[in-house]
Formats: C-alpha cells, structure tokens, sequence
C-alpha cells in the first residue's frame, strides 16, 4: 500500500503545482492589466471632469425650457377657456333668421331722402338770380 499512496501524494502534488502556476499566471495578468485600467480610470474622470461644465449648462437649459413649458401650457388653458366663453356668447347671440321679425335686416335699407343738403347761400357774390 505504501507504493500506491505515494503516487497518489505525487499526482495530488503534481496537480497543485499545476493549479498554482495557473493562479501566479493569472496574478501576473491582473496585475499587468490593473495598471492600465488605473491609467484608464484617470482618463475617464479627467474627461468627466471637462463635460461637467457642459452638463450642468444643459440642466440649466432644461429647468429654463420646463417653466417655459408650463408657461405655454398655461396660456393655452386660458386661450381654450377664452375660445369656450367666446363660443358660448356668439351662441346665446340671436341668429340673422330670428332678428327679421323683430325690425332687424341683414342689409341697411337704402336712404329715404328725408333730408336735403344744404344750399350754399349765394346772395352776397354778386350774380344775378334766375
């Protein structure tokens, strides 16, 4: 029995070594990428860094368009408000067909010559008269 536990310490110890290269090769490679990946970082908040000016204008803009929104949506309330009470009123208005009756044409009546121009008084200019 003692030659068989032997190769199996070596067969375990043999898988060890190989699952601890893998491990150190694999430390190797994170370790190679975190620098990079620190470097990468840096960049990515330096240009965060740049747009932040950029952003924070575009908020402003953006809270100026939503009151400028409800502004608009406001005016157009009291425009329809405005419209539904001026429909109301040309409603209750009596219609052309009714006001016949009642004395009313839709056209002036012509003028009945009830009047005269005046006449200029021509007496002091010296002409004779007819």
């Amino acid at each position: 029995m003692a030659p068989m536990a032997l190769s199996d310490f070596e067969s375990n110890l043999a898988n060890y070594k190989k699952g601890l290269a893998s491990v150190e090769e694999q430390l190797v490679f994170y370790k190679k990428n975190e620098g990079m990946l620190c470097d990468q970082i840096v960049v990515l908040k330096r240009d965060a860094s740049f747009n932040e000016p950029e952003i924070n204008a575009l908020k402003i803009q953006i809270e100026r368009l939503k009151k400028e929104k409800e502004s608009n949506q406001i005016k157009i309330v009291n425009f329809e408000n405005a419209s539904k009470s001026l429909d109301k009123l040309i409603g209750s208005q009596i219609s052309d067909n009714n006001r016949k009756g009642m004395g009313y044409n839709a056209v002036a009546p012509p003028p009945t010559g009830l009047f005269s121009p005046p006449t200029i008084d021509l007496s002091s200019s010296g002409l004779e008269e007819f």
